[in-house]
């Protein structure tokens, strides 16, 4: 009777597939770096308009950071452009405020067409810039939803965490001759 080898993984394989994961790493790091960089450049002048607009619409800062799990479970906080008049309560920073709605009298009205729009998110290149976000990946998780992570969920924070998708918005924008809503 023949017997049928049982093939093992060597080391070597072992190695090379670890060495191909560093190389996408570091590519992928690469490309962040490079395209945060060219996108902030190229939208300085927009930074400067909404930062004018936030200024003269509210007091208080220009940006807002609500802590996020990142990589690993680290926490770290996701730059926003702020849409509220009020300071940031202990629920808007752990991201339990989530079914605030447009016509929250909170809302600044320069933060309503920020956050229709996607743009509130724009400051997250500097996230991306810092190495704790990438443009590709699962959007951060918000500081609460840890507590209900099982270990497949946990899985999830094996990655750098991403930017929302065009998906977000892309459902409360209307296209002429589309049918409706998209």
């Amino acid at each position: 009777m023949d017997r049928v080898p049982v093939r093992t993984s060597s080391i070597g394989e072992y190695m090379q597939a670890r060495e191909g994961v560093r190389v996408y790493r570091l590519v992928k790091r690469a490309l962040d770096i490079v395209f945060s960089c060219l996108l902030l450049v190229l939208t300085s002048p927009l930074f400067l308009l909404i930062a004018l607009f936030i200024q003269f619409e509210g007091l208080g800062p220009v940006f807002f950071r609500q802590p996020r799990l990142g990589r690993g479970g680290n926490n770290f906080g996701v730059f926003k452009f702020r849409t509220l008049r009020r300071k940031a309560t202990e629920r808007d920073l752990s991201g339990a405020h989530m079914a605030l709605t447009d016509s929250d009298h909170d809302i600044t009205r320069i933060g309503a067409i920020l956050r229709a729009s996607g743009l509130n998110e724009l400051p997250q290149l500097i996230n991306i810039l810092l190495g704790q976000m990438s443009f590709i990946g699962p959007r951060p998780a918000v500081l609460h939803h840890e507590q209900y992570y099982t270990k497949w969920h946990r899985r999830r924070l094996e990655v750098t965490p991403g930017l929302p998708g065009w998906r977000r918005y892309a459902g409360a924008m209307r296209f002429p001759g589309a049918g409706g809503w998209l």
